[in-house]
């Protein structure tokens, strides 16, 4: 009974954890491209460290939703982002 419990507290501290550096990996980039807009272009590269290279899924997916052109290059780890088609927030 109790092994249960400290699994299932175990499991949702690591999904909290998960959860933070997804939000943490992308308001780092949400920066970048605001970044990068305030000095006129609407073109980002983020290099993604190794740490985060399970989220670019899920942060391709964000981004693409928000109506920008994302390409990922594998080989360099940098993420390639174009904001001109995409919506003000």
């Amino acid at each position: 009974m109790f092994d249960d419990d400290a699994e299932d507290t175990r499991s949702r501290a690591e999904q909290g954890k998960k959860n933070e550096q997804f939000r943490d990996l992308y308001m780092g980039v949400k920066m970048e491209i605001a970044d990068d807009a305030d000095n006129g272009s609407v073109k980002s590269t983020v290099r993604i460290g190794k740490g985060d290279l399970e989220f670019i899924d899920a942060l391709t997916e964000r981004l693409e939703g928000e109506g920008r052109s994302v390409k990922w290059d594998e080989d360099n780890r940098r993420l390639h982002i174009d904001s001109s088609e995409a919506s003000e927030e």
